[in-house]
């Protein structure tokens, strides 16, 4: 294990991390790889017994000259239960602290490989493991002859059958992506069928005190000559020219606002691309003609029940 991690040197054989050749590197080279790229995590925890639990957390990177992702940081000491004891030393932690401080510093540069002594077999440190390093973890392969299930078999037997693993293809990943952003647009279409309802209503609100605002010009039309479906017939198509328009023009800020939402996203997403579902938008609008001739139902009648006398004193 000492070889394999680059701490003791090795007579023969050969020792390989990713493309690096440990045999052909010198204790300067070593010392970089295991700084970038390796964690371990001591039986004995090997902490600096002047620094506080932060500053031993955050050595390895002060010694690389790097700054510590802020974000991920944080989410490690909250996941191993250090939030409150930050600012002790390690003579004034437990045992069981001072093992996640040790667990914690090794996690908090994302190594590439984490080299684990006794520590990581108890007080559940394995599943903090899992929590802090596996969760985010994707490992990309090219298999020949593409994905298929045998692949998959492979690959799920090569790891052991893990229930932690999941094995997907580019296809999974794309059909997961589409589910989600699909129950998005699902919650949105919810939303937006509310918004008609409401809006309906409205239409058929605003159409019936037109005709009572209304009653001297309906009155005199009757009088001169509009017969009763000619006044439902005017009533309806005013209320179809409102829902009409406004079913254009509410198509047309959807438009404007998608592709504005979706530009960005397109510049960093080399699969991205903006189609307009013209066979849906046509739907839309036959659809707001229809609502603009129901909700005229109601308001044509009443307004050709109107007392065209009354109609016409109206003030």
């Amino acid at each position: 294990m000492h070889c394999v991690a680059g701490l003791d040197t090795f007579s023969s054989g050969s020792v390989r991390i990713g493309d690096t050749e440990l045999g052909a590197l010198k204790d300067k080279q070593l010392t970089r790889l295991r700084r970038d790229k390796i964690g371990f995590i001591f039986q004995v925890f090997d902490l600096l017994p002047t620094l506080t639990a932060l500053e031993n957390i955050t050595l390895p990177m002060d010694i690389a000259g790097r700054k510590p992702d802020r974000q991920w940081l944080d989410t490690v000491i909250d996941t191993v239960g250090l939030s409150g004891r930050l600012s002790h030393r390690p003579s004034q932690l437990s045992g069981g602290q001072q093992q996640r401080v040790a667990v914690a510093r090794t996690l908090a540069s994302r190594p590439d490989i984490v080299f684990g002594d006794e520590p990581t077999g108890n007080l559940d440190v394995d599943g903090t493991l899992r929590r802090t390093g596996a969760a985010d973890l994707k490992v990309l392969v090219a298999t020949a002859g593409g994905p298929s299930d045998a692949a998959r078999a492979r690959g799920a037997r090569a790891l052991g059958d893990s229930p932690a693993v999941r094995i997907r293809s580019e296809r999974d990943v794309s059909e997961e992506s589409a589910r989600s952003v699909t129950l998005m647009l699902d919650m949105l279409y919810a939303l937006l069928a509310m918004a008609v309802v409401i809006t309906v209503l409205g239409v058929v609100n605003t159409l019936a005190m037109a005709a009572s605002e209304r009653a001297r010009e309906i009155g005199t039309l009757r009088a001169i000559g509009l017969d009763r479906s000619g006044t439902k017939r005017m009533v309806r198509l005013e209320s179809l020219a409102v829902s009409l328009s406004g079913g254009a023009l509410g198509i047309a800020l959807g438009v404007f606002f998608g592709w504005a939402t979706g530009e960005p996203l397109g510049t960093r997403t080399k699969t991205y691309e903006l189609i307009l579902p013209w066979d849906r938008i046509a739907v839309f609008l036959l659809l707001a003609a229809v609502v603009g001739v129901l909700a005229a139902l109601w308001p044509a009648r009443r307004a050709a029940r109107l007392n065209m006398l009354q109609a016409i004193r109206a003030e």
